[in-house]
């Protein structure tokens, strides 16, 4: 865990324990891509198991005085110079959405590993999850229209004409009978068909 952000986990290697025909690979970003597969304490692999790492820097211990017990006071920073210890983040290592508190298995101390290269080098994207795109966006504002004065429903059609959304527009007023709210409310699945496009410009 790095001291300066907590909620960043990841997996120390100390150099020493590493092959020395190996050791210059161990540099800052040199294992980006890499794969690592975990080893069970008889020496098999953990089957259809592995993890990425997405960074590397060497590192140094750093003690932190923590009110909680239960939690490890050892922590990890960056350095700038080579030491022996390099701190390595992987993919996935943050916990889902729906498990806050539930972070991925990424190896256990003093836990045999094998490192392979995959000749590949990630590329990290912050991906946002939409319910619109710029396609529903332009149908929204640009597409075809149609307002039905008699019970207000407003209907919104694609770039075929069929009706994408539809709405219904109505006034809120007091009992003096001034305008308070106009309302446009949802229909969702409560569609009416006979607001189709064909059928309105035909009249």
């Amino acid at each position: 865990m790095l001291s300066a952000l907590p909620n960043v986990k990841g997996i120390v290697i100390d150099l020493s324990n590493v092959p020395s025909q190996y050791v210059n690979k161990f540099v800052a970003q040199g294992l980006v891509g890499f794969r690592i597969e975990y080893l069970n304490s008889d020496g098999s692999k953990i089957p259809n198991f592995f993890r990425i790492v997405t960074s590397n820097f060497y590192c140094e211990p750093v003690i932190q005085n923590l009110t909680n017990t239960l939690q490890k006071a050892v922590r990890y920073r960056y350095t700038e110079g080579q030491t022996n210890l390099v701190f390595c983040t992987l993919s996935p290592s943050s916990s889902p959405t729906n498990k806050p508190n539930a972070t991925p298995y990424i190896g256990q101390p003093a836990q045999s590993i094998v490192l392979s290269n995959t000749y590949f080098n990630p590329l990290m994207l912050e991906v946002q999850v939409s319910e619109y795109d710029i396609d529903t966006l332009g149908i929204a504002l640009y597409g075809n229209q149609t307002k039905s004065m008699e019970d207000g429903i407003y209907t919104i059609y694609d770039a075929q004409n069929n009706i994408y959304q539809q709405f219904n527009l109505y006034e809120i007023k007091d009992d003096f009978n001034n305008l308070l709210y106009e309302v446009k409310d949802n229909r969702g699945t409560n569609i009416d068909f006979s607001k189709s496009y064909q059928n309105i410009t035909a009249q």
